[in-house]
């Protein structure tokens, strides 16, 4: 999700929606797929981020890729 603020992302996806979250950009084939916990909301340093189910901490929404309900597994 380039360039999207979290105000955006919100406008966008609601919590709990399913998200595809891949942890290392360069590597596509490793993911894990899961709800959003959260609201997005922007650090201080300017990064947009949201909690996934089963992750600790929060999440860059760069690294997120909504995804139809059917493929969590």
């Amino acid at each position: 999700m380039d360039n999207v603020t979290a105000e955006q992302f919100n406008k966008r996806h609601l919590v709990g929606a399913i998200m595809r979250y891949t942890p290392l950009l360069d590597e596509p084939d490793v993911f894990i797929v899961g709800p959003t916990e959260s609201s997005a909301w922007t650090l201080g340093c300017g990064e947009a981020v949201v909690k996934i189910e089963g992750r600790a901490g929060c999440v860059s929404i760069e690294h997120l890729t909504a995804c139809d309900a059917e493929e969590k597994t």
